[in-house]
């Protein structure tokens, strides 16, 4: 596919490009970007949403799980004692070296638009805050993950959400509507059974209060974690 034209597409290739082409460097003393010790109360909430939702939609036990994206393993880490092998891919100097020194698991510094993995190697895969540096490679990383996934197996993806709901927050380089997740999801092969869960990143109430109720009767979630 040739390149996009979108300013903003482009500029976010370039991060990417310029974060995976880091030297690699074995970074010691430092906490690597997302770690608890190191976000404000907002993002602390968000990445306890994010933790109930993983830890609810992995399964109880199995034999390989794959986290691509994995940060800092808030999300991934906890998870491995139900699994026999959890692999953590980012693309990320400083993560990839934080990671390296935890237990139970497999670091991979991966470049998420050159990934490959076994076909049906993995029970649970998850991916989030991967699929936003550009349209031209995210159909194709879908591709490669769902390959990866065994038969009966599940993923759990995050998408950015268009239109984003705060007008005080920076544009999304790539956001997706639902209709857009669910096209790209259904044209994979066999088509997953989707579940969506809408996610206010501002709000972390109760969205089954009656604030929680209005507020998504009113604004568009921020992102949405799907299920597959």
């Amino acid at each position: 596919r040739a390149p996009s034209s979108d300013p903003l597409i482009i500029a976010s290739t370039a991060f990417y490009e310029r974060y995976f082409h880091e030297r690699w460097q074995d970074k010691k003393d430092e906490l690597p970007w997302g770690h608890k010790d190191n976000l404000p109360p907002r993002m602390q909430r968000h990445y306890e949403f994010m933790a109930r939702l993983v830890e609810a939609s992995a399964p109880a036990q199995g034999e390989n799980f794959l986290d691509i994206s994995a940060g800092n393993g808030t999300l991934s880490l906890p998870l491995a004692a139900r699994f026999k092998r959890t692999v953590l891919a980012d693309f990320m100097v400083g993560s990839a070296a934080w990671l390296a020194k935890q237990e139970r698991s497999l670091v991979l510094r991966t470049d998420y638009l050159q990934s490959a993995y076994a076909p049906g190697a993995f029970d649970f895969i998850l991916c989030t805050d991967t699929l936003i540096y550009g349209r031209d490679h995210e159909e194709r990383l879908l591709q490669t993950l769902w390959a990866a996934l065994k038969p009966g197996g599940k993923a759990l993806l995050s998408f950015h959400h268009r239109p984003h709901h705060n007008p005080f927050t920076p544009p999304i380089v790539v956001g997706y509507t639902r209709a857009e997740m669910s096209a790209m999801l259904n044209a994979l092969s066999p088509a997953p059974r989707l579940t969506f869960h809408p996610y206010y990143q501002e709000f972390s109430g109760n969205l089954e209060s009656p604030l929680g109720r209005v507020l998504r009767g009113v604004f568009p979630a921020t992102r949405y974690f799907v299920e597959a």
